[in-house]
């Protein structure tokens, strides 16, 4: 299930690792549109659980660049 939690950031929770694949590809593809429209940020992966991700816009990633981290 995605959810979107604000304008910059989208929750994923996977039920599987096919959909984890999807979902996680969509919201990339999501907020990508929105770097290029005008925010102008890279993008944020965070894993929060075996299950559960956080995709974001980050100032601190270098425009065009997706980056990963684990917070758990």
């Amino acid at each position: 299930m995605t959810t979107p939690t604000q304008t910059n950031s989208i929750a994923v929770t996977a039920i599987n690792r096919a959909s984890m694949d999807q979902q996680l590809w969509d919201a990339v593809n999501t907020l990508k549109a929105e770097s290029l429209a005008g925010s102008r940020c890279g993008i944020l992966v965070t894993r929060n659980s075996p299950d559960n991700f956080t995709v974001e816009l980050s100032s601190s990633v270098p425009f065009g660049m997706i980056y990963e981290q684990q917070s758990w």
